[in-house]
């Protein structure tokens, strides 16, 4: 999260090329009832972080430097975040956003 309250939405492309982008999110389904039996989607619920989950290293860490990943003719397919214990590999891969993480 920025000062502004924007956040960093990475996301996938039409072409399958990696999105970036600073805003505010807005939750598609905020209002909606998801109990409601003939709702079949679902959301995701953002859960604890625990410190054995290797993204415990990030929270509340600065950004040491990045490295954008290119494909063969050149497009945005990947983005390397390196932090001070832990580097995250995103990515665009068959249409769907990958993410790994390296431990330093």
């Amino acid at each position: 999260m920025w000062d502004d309250g924007s956040t960093t939405l990475f996301d996938t492309n039409s072409d399958w090329t990696l999105a970036v982008s600073l805003r505010g999110w807005r939750d598609p389904f905020e209002g909606v009832d998801v109990s409601d039996p003939s709702w079949d989607l679902g959301t995701w619920k953002k859960e604890g972080i625990v410190d054995s989950d290797p993204l415990a290293a990030i929270v509340g860490d600065a950004l040491q430097g990045f490295t954008p990943r290119l494909n063969e003719v050149g497009e945005f397919v990947g983005l390397d975040l390196s932090f001070r214990f832990v580097s995250l590999r995103i990515g665009s891969w068959g249409g769907d956003l990958t993410v790994e993480v390296e431990e330093q």
